[in-house]
């Protein structure tokens, strides 16, 4: 999204509010720049402070105030960064920071040395200058970016380096490759700062109200598409770790609260919600409606029950619940889409309007982007649809659905399902938003011949896995497998590790992934798989992570009408400028309604968002303006 000349003019002036002068506390040199990333807190060079305990910070127009320097980072000691504390001053602001760097637009604030003037202090300057990261030739990491078009002089380290582009601090200057010529310089980038020091990782991603001016200025399309919350409340953060014995959570990962066990359920419940959340066959609403209550006073002890607020109105963003679940963890296969709100059991949070239920793996990087990729308003998202289902259909039973006997669909059926849902989503203006590719039966490396003639913004499979038991040597990817082509006479899928088959998908560079499986047939049941198989669940969400997908979409095993059903209604809601996360839940909601298969169906659809919020690829609707416009779930 382009930031308007007047928004790029505010924030350079911000920007200069933000920076101050480094001295030692004699006032004599080295000096440099530092920049407020809070009310207390300063970033600067290792070179600039060098080894002084306590510096003069000199904000622009404001008094000076004696600054302490923390010790460096524990994992990265040798980095050239320093942070500087000082006393809280609420009338001077701060910069947002955010790990998006790339070629483009910049200004750069810092106190340039005259030597020639020797009674002259260093004055503050905002330039411009042009940005170009450079990775590493054997690892590809980002390890340095590349400043040039501007004369960067003594004075300039430790300053700021601004993104036009997002608004935010991507990177902090360190050297300068001749103080006499525009050569420019080098910076180091802010993706590498937020690794060294975690209470900077913490305010890139829950920006502290310093930085109010910037997130004016930048409004509130542009402040979510960096992938960050307008309004805190309007986001509950759950973190869940530990085993199916004993859990422990809470509403800030280093403040979780006591040790729970299975006796906060009941004897050996935990192991019993794995066994029905694995076991096949039609779930009535009671039923449901009990393992709801029972994970909601899992999930939900009173103090993180106190933090829920009510669901947001129609007009507006829902609230955003994210559970932070290890996906490879024993704790992923609990399906904690059943949990029912704890100030209201009859409402599920994974299907209420008002709410967004999402899982989010916490050792992904925090504060990276929540805008999927579209180079402009007017580009179609692209749909890569892959189908996997053999031709002899009558292995799988017939199921009741409204009193009659329904068959399992031919692939033909599945192809027309989802090229019908995919085909009738809308933009706000009415033109298609989506194209459509599909394979139906494709072996893995007819999948890999499409890489480099397919642009896929969403790949969506539907077919077949499983996973095998769990064990200390595996991680939950590892213990997954993905199905391809039936083989040659279109009897049994062919399974490959879903690691290597979500490699071949990674490939194609989609922002999202969704895989929906199908129930096995009769004659081939998890346990001819292998001893102790199970069938596939949330742990292959760990490929969000691993893979670098923005946000992933993963159903258990089910009837295809079940994620036809989600498919008719999650297309129309993303073209409509809702969030992954909404689209989800509003699909979720239709599903519960549509209960006449199973009533479970909806609790099997998890969505991981891999720690970005607010990801969506059509730009957010006015919902004032929208309402009723698009479809809503009903009965029938």
């Amino acid at each position: 999204m382009e930031l308007s000349d007047d928004v790029v003019k505010g924030l350079s002036d911000l920007l200069r509010e933000c920076t101050a002068r480094i001295t030692p506390l004699s006032g004599t040199r080295p000096a440099g720049a530092a920049f407020f990333v809070s009310s207390t807190l300063l970033v600067t060079n290792r070179h600039v402070v060098e080894e002084a305990v306590e510096v003069t910070v000199q904000p622009f127009g404001a008094e000076p105030r004696t600054g302490t320097v923390l010790p460096p980072s524990e994992s990265h000691p040798d980095l050239d960064i320093a942070l500087v504390e000082v006393d809280a001053d609420p009338a001077i602001p701060a910069v947002l920071l955010h790990r998006d760097l790339d070629i483009g637009a910049y200004r750069l604030a810092g106190f340039p040395r005259e030597d020639f003037y020797e009674d002259m202090a260093g004055g503050l300057e905002v330039v411009p200058a042009d940005g170009h990261p450079r990775y590493h030739t054997r690892t590809g990491t980002l390890e340095l970016f590349r400043l040039t078009g501007v004369q960067i002089k003594p004075g300039f380290s430790g300053g700021p380096v601004l993104n036009t582009g997002t608004g935010a601090v991507s990177a902090v200057c360190v050297y300068s490759e001749d103080p006499d010529f525009d050569l420019g310089g080098g910076a180091i980038p802010v993706n590498t700062v937020l690794d060294a020091y975690p209470q900077l990782a913490k305010l890139a991603a829950e920006p502290p109200e310093a930085i109010r001016r910037c997130r004016e200025l930048l409004g509130r399309a542009h402040w979510e598409s960096l992938g960050l919350v307008w309004s805190r409340d309007q986001q509950v953060d759950i973190y869940l770790n530990g085993n199916r014995s004993q859990w422990r959570i809470g509403i800030r990962p280093d403040d979780l609260g006591p040790v729970r066990t299975v006796r906060d359920l009941g004897d050996d419940m935990s192991e019993v919600l794995v066994g029905w959340a694995r076991s096949s066959g039609r779930r009535d609403e009671p039923e449901v409606r009990l393992l709801g209550r029972l994970l909601s006073a899992a999930m939900f002890p009173a103090e993180v029950a106190d933090r829920l607020p009510r669901p947001a109105e129609r007009s507006e963003d829902p609230v955003l619940i994210r559970l932070h679940v290890d996906p490879s963890g024993p704790l992923a296969d609990l399906p904690w889409e059943f949990a029912t709100d704890p100030k209201d059991p009859e409402r599920f949070l994974a299907a209420t309007d008002g709410y967004a239920f999402v899982r989010v793996n916490s050792t992904v990087p925090r504060g990276g982007g929540g805008t999927l990729r579209r180079n402009s308003p007017d580009e179609q998202v692209g749909v890569f649809a892959i189908v996997v289902q053999p031709d002899d259909i009558t292995r799988w039973p017939p199921v009741v659905h409204s009193q009659n006997l329904m068959p399992w669909p031919s692939s033909a059926e599945i192809e027309d399902g989802i090229a019908g849902s995919v085909g009738a989503a809308r933009t706000a203006e009415g033109s298609a938003a989506f194209r459509y590719d599909l394979l139906t039966n494709p072996t893995l490396a007819e999948i890999k011949l499409r890489q480099s003639s397919i642009q896929a913004d969403v790949v969506h499979y539907m077919g077949f896995g499983y996973q095998e038991p769990e064990s200390d040597s595996t991680s939950g990817l590892d213990r997954a497998w993905i199905a391809c082509s039936p083989g040659r006479r279109m009897e049994k899928p062919q399974y490959h590790r879903a690691r290597e088959f979500l490699q071949v998908i990674a490939a194609l560079q989609p922002s999202l992934v969704i895989l929906e499986f199908g129930l096995p047939p009769v004659d081939q049941p998890y346990d001819m798989l292998g001893k102790g198989c199970q069938p596939i669940g949330p742990a292959v969400l760990s490929a969000a992570t691993e893979l670098g997908f923005d946000t992933m979409v993963c159903t258990r095993p089910l009837h295809p009408h079940q994620y036809e059903r989600f498919n008719q209604f999650f297309y129309p809601q993303l073209a409509a400028g809702r969030t992954v996360e909404q689209a989800v839940q509003e699909a979720r909601q239709a599903l519960m309604t549509d209960s006449l298969i199973d009533f479970a169906g909806f609790g099997w659809f998890t969505v991981t968002t891999g720690n970005n919020p607010w990801a969506r690829f059509f730009e957010r609707p006015a919902f004032a303006e929208t309402r009723g416009r698009h479809p809503r779930p009903s009965r029938g």
